[in-house]
Order: structure tokens, then sequence, then C-alpha cells
């Protein structure tokens, strides 16, 4: 019994640490050495391209969207009306892979990425205007990842132990943990580190690292998420909060758009 306690112990604390070194280590690809170097939590760039990934979306024009608009509001639009708006970004687009069948265009490299032990798996499609920025946020998932298949993104990333001075807001309901600081406007005591990530590079960054992406001029971004088993346990008291939440508040996830697309 005592064995099974320890064990436990020593895998959800080491889920939980966290590494706090502000650099960015840049290496190639390798399968055999990759949960080596993302066990260092630190953000890792990688030459990586897979041309799977790299698919025309126009032909899905009819298939709604959800979009984030400069205030981060999320809007369901069809996608061939996404074009006609301004600051907008594509984000949480799960269902959209899924109903147009592009989530098996993630197959080859789900299978270089997933970790050992895996328990959910999720993924995204990111674009959108030029020069857009994502809000200062991090993830709880045990890996993630960014494969940018066109153009190119500007990602500001800092470690968790600034948190403490990002005003941290924690949305349990979505599992969305971000923070009101906008790196790219205001100046703070917070030192980030500024990475450029074009095509054929892939970004690994570590649980509880705060980021906020740029998208540059016809940046495309395929992300992947992975939970193991031992990543839930550590995560069960934000994952048990957030489920109780959503029993108790049914809320629609976004609002559906109405006919006159909005402009910003």
């Amino acid at each position: 019994m005592i064995a099974i306690v320890v064990f436990l112990y020593l895998h959800i604390w080491f889920q939980l640490k966290t590494n706090n070194e502000l650099e960015v280590y840049e290496i190639a690809f390798q399968k055999e050495k990759l949960e080596e170097v993302c066990n260092l939590k630190q953000p890792v760039l990688f030459d990586y391209e897979d041309p799977t990934l790299d698919v025309d979306t126009k032909e899905y024009g009819s298939f709604d969207v959800t979009v984030c608009d400069s205030n981060y509001k999320k809007t369901m639009v069809p996608l061939e009306k996404v074009m006609e708006m301004k600051n907008y970004a594509l984000c949480d687009n799960e269902d959209f892979l899924r109903d147009t069948l592009l989530q098996h265009q993630y197959t080859n490299t789900d299978l270089l990425l997933r970790p050992p032990l895996v328990c959910t798996m999720s993924y995204d499609l990111f674009m959108g205007s030029d020069q857009y920025t994502t809000r200062l946020q991090y993830h709880n998932q045990f890996r993630n990842y960014f494969v940018v298949t066109k153009g190119s993104i500007t990602v500001k990333v800092t470690p968790p132990r600034n948190a403490k001075f990002l005003n941290e807001i924690k949305n349990l309901e979505t599992q969305e943990f971000y923070s009101t600081v906008n790196p790219w406007k205001e100046k703070t005591k917070i030192k980030f580190l500024e990475i450029t990530v074009s095509k054929g590079k892939m970004l690994f960054l570590p649980a509880y690292w705060w980021y906020s992406i740029r998208l540059e001029k016809d940046a495309c971004v395929c992300i992947f998420h992975y939970r193991t088993i031992m990543n839930v346990a550590a995560t069960l008291p934000d994952v048990c909060s957030g489920w109780l939440q959503r029993q108790n508040k049914v809320t629609p996830r976004v609002n559906r758009a109405s006919s006159a697309v909005s402009r910003t």
C-alpha cells in the first residue's frame, strides 16, 4: 500500500513540477528522444514538417467554425464568411476538424507526438488576420505542440513563476487559464522570451508556461494537446470543478452569429 502511495505521489509531483528557466531549446526532431527532451519542461523548437497537415480549407466553406474577435468573444460563423471579417482568429475548432474529417490529416503527426499512457487527445486549427494576438494563457495538458504549416507566428513566453504578476483568471467551466495582461502592448516587470516559429517548425510548450501568439501574414497552425493518466490525476481538482460547474450551469459555449456577420 505504501509503495502505491509513493508511486502515485512521485508521478503526480512530476506532473506539477515546472522548470522556470527563461530559454528555448532548438533541436532536430527525433521520435526516439522526444519524451526525454520534453520531460525537461522547457520550450523546444523542432525542425518538423508534415505535408499532410497543409490542407486547403476553402472547400469546407459551408461548415461552421468558431471565431474569436479582438476581445476574445467567440462566435460561430460559416467558414466562407470568415474572410469578410477583420481582426479575427479561428480557435477551438475541434468540432470543425471532426465534421470535415480533417482530423485524419493529423494522424501521421499524432502517431509521432503521442506520449506513453495517453488518456485524451485534442486538436485545433489556428489561423486568422495578420497581426492578430491571442490573450496570454497557459494549458495544464501534459504535452502541447504547435506545428506551423503556412507563414509564421511570433510567440511570447514566460515561465510559470511569473503567474503571481499576471492577474491569473481560471475559467474552470471551459478549462481556460489566462491573464488580463497584454504582453504586446503593456510594459510590465515580467520578462518575456520572443520566439519566431516559421513553416517547417514545431514549438513544444510545457504545461503551465504562459504564452501569447501573434499571427503573421497567411499563418496557419495545427495544434496538438495530450493528457496522460497521471496528468488527469494531477489536474483532477480543476477538471472536477469544471465538470460540476457545467452541470450546474447550462450555457452555450459560443454565440450563434446572426445573419449579418459583425465586423470589428
